[in-house]
């Protein structure tokens, strides 16, 4: 009876892990939450967020492009510029500075590219070497 209710509630787990939108997905699959964030200029939008820790997240497509297909978005590689090239401001990266609201209602700047790819602002400003982008650094290989 044991044995079954282990099996049961793992197929159940598998299942509902499946059942996550891929833009979700991702983000579990690196340890990051999923968060989105209203955008009502210049265009009115939603954009996923792969969130490490308060400080530290890049857009959920761009992870899934990365990661499935070892494509770098100019967000990814505003990123790894970062290493070399200290940004004071979404400009300064070739994107323009919008602000998100996320469903606590709580703003965030983000820097959102000509792809449309989307960073925090304040991962990109802090840079990919800062110890604030340790996981992301990991996950994006840089």
């Amino acid at each position: 009876m044991k044995l079954f209710i282990l099996f049961f509630s793992l197929i159940c787990v598998s299942y509902s892990f499946a059942q996550l939108p891929p833009q979700m997905r991702v983000c579990n699959a690196i340890n990051a939450s999923f968060w989105s964030y209203r955008v009502k200029s210049p265009v009115k939008d939603e954009f996923g967020f792969c969130v490490l820790n308060e400080k530290s997240a890049i857009g959920s497509l761009s992870m899934m492009l990365f990661l499935f297909d070892g494509e770098m978005t100019k967000a990814v590689k505003a990123l790894k510029a970062s290493s070399w090239d200290k940004y004071q401001t979404c400009e300064t990266a070739g994107a323009i500075t919008i602000s998100g609201k996320d469903s606590e209602l709580e703003n965030k700047d983000l820097c959102l590219f000509q792809d449309l790819s989307i960073v925090f602002r304040e991962t990109l400003v802090l840079g990919i070497k800062n110890s604030v982008n340790n996981n992301l650094r990991l996950v994006l290989e840089l």
